[in-house]
């Protein structure tokens, strides 16, 4: 996971207006290029637990 939030940075350095992350747990984590927010604002259905069977 701290790769990723690492590598974030460089998404946002090519132009994505969102970053998710999905922790091992199915929480959703969102950024934008300010922060952490509480949600996607691109696609508002996505929930922010998914239920990941393994």
């Amino acid at each position: 996971m701290k790769e990723m939030i690492e590598k974030k940075e460089l998404y946002f350095a090519r132009g994505a207006r969102e970053v998710w992350l999905c922790k091992d747990s199915g929480e959703m984590i969102f950024f934008d290029n300010h922060g952490e927010i509480a949600g996607s604002g691109i696609l508002e259905e996505i929930p922010v637990i998914l239920d990941i069977a393994i």
